[in-house]
């Protein structure tokens, strides 16, 4: 909704304003020329005015660019829980109908197509070059042309005729830094490194050391965050990997903007700790007698519900609830038997074997003879055996 004023100081001319080309859906009163657009998904990105204003006597035109921008939205669910010690990533995906974008730096730089076009911050670290950016700058927008001619490279010959301003839109000094936009024009394009060069007319010199960051026109920034997590501004990508000591629950609040719209997001992730078994079981059992083994396991959560289960054990073995396994191992179930554990908290498990040795006392199996007789020798032969084949003494 916007009022155009025309003032003219010949107070008999009789001013006419003509709409040359308007926006879909633009509408200009004739009379009070007052223009008013409400617009709809169908005339995003951009689109131009042109209006045509006379006295009769001198024509005037005015032009104008309208950028319609969509508000962005996070459409992505975040994966909603962690475990200590190992990497937590969660990728941001934005929904956004805009095909262009106008980026709003100090000047506006627009941009059809944003598929087409790399955004590139470039920190310049020789202050002599810092200091000679606009001489640079004014040398590349007054060449007509600038190829490639690295000659190092071992394609170089083939690229030697690559007119390298082809595929640049624009190149601006702002904020201490170099930002560079390059196009991929029928499939083919520049290298930042290529572009570098030729920016800093490396042929003639040795071009400055630079820092270069790609940038991307959707800007990530963690409001609300765990200590070490980090969001890379250009993918979107949360990396975290969670310390011993940052276990149970962490809020996470997000915010995406493309310079006009913004959109939150705020979740809950529960870092589990892993449940570990920490106590050994018993290596051996007598038979008849009771085998007693209390599992004892550390979990740093504080509302961790564990579960304890047998998964392989001897005949007769039995587990409770809380972790305690009992067992009266038989004569017919000597020597060695394996028996596993698992733990679990719903989130991870830890598992545990173990191997039992189960003894049997060692028996005496001969009679010896109930009758001796005076004068003479008495003899008698003990023979035992062991079940286990264990050597008798």
């Amino acid at each position: 909704d916007f009022q155009l004023e025309v003032s003219d100081p010949n107070i008999a001319d009789k001013i006419t304003v003509t709409a040359i080309e308007l926006p879909d859906g633009m509408r200009i009163d004739p009379f009070t020329w007052r223009l008013r657009w409400d617009p709809t998904n169908e005339e995003l990105d951009f689109s131009h005015m042109r209006l045509e204003i006379t006295d009769s006597k001198e024509i005037y035109f005015i032009d104008a660019d309208f950028y319609v921008n969509a508000p962005i939205k996070i459409v992505s669910v975040p994966t909603m829980t962690g475990n200590v010690g190992e990497p937590y990533q969660y990728r941001i995906l934005n929904s956004d109908k805009n095909k262009g974008s106008l980026l709003p730096y100090d000047e506006s730089i627009r941009i059809d197509n944003i598929e087409s076009v790399r955004i590139y911050s470039v920190d310049i670290t020789d202050d002599v070059y810092q200091e000679n950016i606009g001489r640079y700058i004014g040398d590349w927008e007054n060449a007509e042309a600038v190829y490639l001619t690295e000659p190092d490279k071992p394609d170089a010959t083939s690229f030697s005729r690559l007119n390298v301003k082809k595929y640049i839109q624009t190149v601006f000094w702002e904020n201490d830094r170099l930002y560079i936009l390059i196009e991929t024009i029928d499939g083919r394009t520049v290298g930042i490194k290529d572009l570098l060069w030729e920016f800093f007319q490396g042929a003639k010199g040795k071009p400055p050391k630079v820092i270069v960051e790609r940038l991307s026109p959707v800007r990530y920034t963690l409001l609300e965050f765990p200590d070490g997590m980090e969001v890379d501004e250009y993918s979107g990508v949360i990396n975290w990997t969670p310390s011993k000591e940052q276990y149970d629950s962490h809020i996470i609040k997000l915010l995406i903007s493309d310079g006009y719209t913004k959109d939150e997001q705020t979740f809950e992730i529960y870092v589990n700790h892993k449940p570990i078994i920490v106590s050994n079981a018993p290596k051996s059992a007598l038979v008849d007698e009771v085998y007693r083994y209390q599992i004892q396991v550390e979990d740093k959560n504080s509302n961790a519900v564990l579960t304890f289960e047998l998964l392989k054990a001897p005949q007769g073995m039995q587990m409770t609830e809380d972790g305690k396994v009992v067992w009266i191992p038989r004569a017919a179930q000597i020597n060695n038997h394996l028996f596993t554990v698992r733990i679990s908290d719903g989130h991870a498990e830890d598992i545990q074997k173990t191997k039992i040795f189960v003894n049997i006392p060692p028996s005496i199996i001969s009679v010896p003879k109930p009758i001796a007789l005076t004068g003479y020798e008495y003899t008698y032969k003990l023979v035992a055996e062991d079940l286990n084949k264990d050597k008798i003494k």
